[in-house]
């Protein structure tokens, strides 16, 4: 789209798209393992559900920008909406639910999901979380609650301020596990399962410093083996089972050996996502680094000296709402490490 004039410096333009139409793509059962990757589906507005995301091209949108957001989603009787950021209004009318959410931190993307959910809200040290359960496994949303305020407790302290300004727990009616800005979307059969674990819902929870306000770039996924590292891992040390943490190193280890077979190996730089079983155990060399790089440079990770402010600090200051390379961002540690980016771990 070209104006047709020059513009003013300062000047505010405004555009105004008015659309409408139906999303049809009921999710079906992932071509890969289901324990890998969730459902798949581009978007769908049905009787059991709402999920629209990046995938569903419903807003417009420029290939890898960063923007605000602010949504208005009007929704039948008993429906609700959860959205990034904050709730910036709810009207209930006998027609229905007028929801608004405003997305005021950058974000790549904006995912709506909406059903006929009770909310139970709990205050964490100032941080509003929510639980948004079907009526069947509503029981379980002080469970959940709880447990995020623990996992939010000990990162806070140890990557710094909570960047958004709730948290929710969301249960959706297909299979996911999706880490998103400001909330986590948990399959029922998660949610039924108490999915609370250190690699569960505080590997989700880790998601929302680094890879839901740090970005990963188009390189290699340093985002999931740092989170990997910090919450499926690190999360015993912070607790001070050292026992736990060693189980976890042996584990990382034994699955890596048994999965990745050599004929699979490939340099830690050119792992993307995961899509069967090799490559979710093929993410677990940035685990690796992360173990390595720490015994190398002594910097311990200990929440009385945190990473700041020369490690979180600076990735918070220069990196915000951007996609970021592992090489500077994590140079302290990949410098020191034996193992390089563009090697196949032994």
């Amino acid at each position: 789209m070209e104006l047709n004039r020059a513009t003013k410096d300062g000047e505010k333009i405004v555009l105004d798209f008015d659309y409408a139409g139906e999303l049809n793509d009921p999710p079906k059962e992932p071509r890969h393992l289901r324990f890998v990757t969730p459902s798949e589906t581009s978007g769908h507005i049905g009787p059991e559900g709402v999920y629209i995301g990046p995938e569903t091209a419903w807003y417009p949108d420029l290939t890898d920008s960063f923007a605000i957001y602010r949504a208005m989603v009007t929704t039948p009787p008993k429906w609700e909406t959860i959205g990034q950021g904050t709730m910036a209004g709810r009207e209930v009318t006998p027609a229905g639910t007028v929801t608004t959410w405003d997305t005021r931190t950058p974000a790549e993307g904006l995912t709506l999901t909406a059903g006929q959910y009770l909310i139970t809200t709990r205050n964490c040290d100032g941080i509003e979380t929510a639980a948004y359960l079907y009526p069947e496994e509503h029981s379980l949303a002080e469970l959940y609650l709880g447990s995020a305020c623990s996992y939010l407790r000990a990162y806070i302290a140890l990557l710094g301020p909570y960047p958004f300004p709730r948290f929710s727990v969301v249960e959706n009616f297909f299979a996911s596990g999706l880490g998103l800005p400001s909330y986590t979307l948990l399959g029922t059969g998660s949610i039924r399962r108490r999915y609370i674990q250190p690699y569960a819902l505080g590997h989700e929870i880790v998601h929302s410093w680094i890879g839901n306000y740090v970005y990963n770039d188009h390189g290699g996924n340093w985002v999931e083996g740092l989170t990997t590292y910090l919450a499926n891992y690190y999360w015993y040390e912070l607790q001070g089972d050292r026992e736990k943490a060693r189980d976890e190193r042996r584990l990382m280890l034994f699955t890596y050996a048994v999965y990745v077979s050599p004929q699979r190996d490939y340099p830690i730089a050119q792992f993307k996502q995961k899509v069967d079983a090799p490559s979710a155990i093929a993410r677990r060399p940035w685990f690796f680094i992360c173990c390595v790089a720490r015994s190398v440079t002594r910097r311990s990770l200990e929440p009385s000296s945190s990473w700041s402010p020369d490690t979180a600090d600076d990735i918070r200051a220069g990196a915000i709402s951007k996609r970021c390379s592992a090489r500077p961002r994590l140079g302290i540690f990949i410098r020191s490490s034996p193992i390089g980016l563009n090697r196949a771990a032994p």
